[in-house]
């Protein structure tokens, strides 16, 4: 059986793994189930998220896609790219053979020729890299949104995601953005083409049913809703199969049912 499990709010809270999710992991992988980690996190390089869950002891840590991945894949090689998000998205970018790019250093008068504007979590956005965005899609580059995430939990609070930042893109620049990360079909596809049996039976263990829910539904997966952290649980029109305080108790739950 493949797991796909997400991983803000899940495996860790921030700074912070939740208890008993490291043993989760193992407890899944002891019994035979292959694990993914795919998260809607664009701002850290998927590499960096292998490093911190090899250094906790989870297993499969190399098994990691993010949204950043999912949005280098609906782009080509040699395209240039407005980057509005984390170093994520700049690694994911490169590595497909894209030139990245700020907006520090743009001005409406040497604004270049862009390709795409691809978003995510920015931390230092300013109305500036608002503006940039908007003529570089006035200017004819595609809008694309590494994920809806309006809001996402970290060290016990709350943050405005990624989500929030495209909305306010979309709506300067007056278009409609290509989605990538969960739950739409860019990273379907993707985590599809990296998978390693495809035979397998699918189990995806979220916080939200809004994107990990309706995502587990594009795979044909069953879900495991997680309530360690944020969740969405009040939703009802995307199917739980079944409720649980933390990845721990999920891994239990399954082993169980063998």
């Amino acid at each position: 059986m493949s797991i796909v499990c997400d991983l803000d709010g899940v495996v860790w809270d921030g700074s912070q793994f939740i208890d008993g999710s490291v043993d989760g992991l193992t407890l899944l992988h002891q019994h035979g189930y292959e694990i993914w980690y795919v998260t809607n996190n664009s701002s850290t390089p998927a590499r960096r998220h292998c490093d911190r869950l090899h250094a906790a002891g989870a297993p499969q840590s190399e098994h990691v896609v993010t949204s950043a991945d999912s949005a280098a894949s609906v782009v080509h090689e040699g395209d240039t790219i407005l980057v509005v998000g984390g170093p994520g998205i700049h690694a994911a970018l490169q590595d497909r053979g894209c030139r990245t790019m700020g907006s520090t250093d743009l001005t409406p008068r040497s604004l270049p020729a862009i390709d795409a504007v691809v978003v995510g979590i920015d931390p230092d956005i300013s109305y500036h890299t608002i503006w940039m965005a908007q003529l570089a899609i006035a200017n004819g580059a595609r809008l694309i949104g590494t994920n809806p995430d309006t809001s996402f939990p970290s060290d016990g609070m709350i943050k405005p995601g990624g989500g929030a930042i495209l909305a306010a893109i979309a709506a300067a620049s007056d278009s409609e953005p290509t989605i990538t990360g969960k739950p739409y079909g860019p990273m379907a596809d993707l985590w599809r083409r990296l998978r390693s049996d495809t035979e397998q039976p699918i189990v995806m263990i979220g916080d939200r049913r809004s994107t990990d829910g309706a995502f587990a539904a594009e795979l044909g997966a069953e879900f495991i809703l997680v309530t360690s952290r944020i969740s969405d649980s009040d939703l009802t029109d995307v199917p739980v199969h079944h409720t649980v305080a933390s990845l721990r108790d999920a891994a239990t739950l399954l082993v169980s049912e063998g």
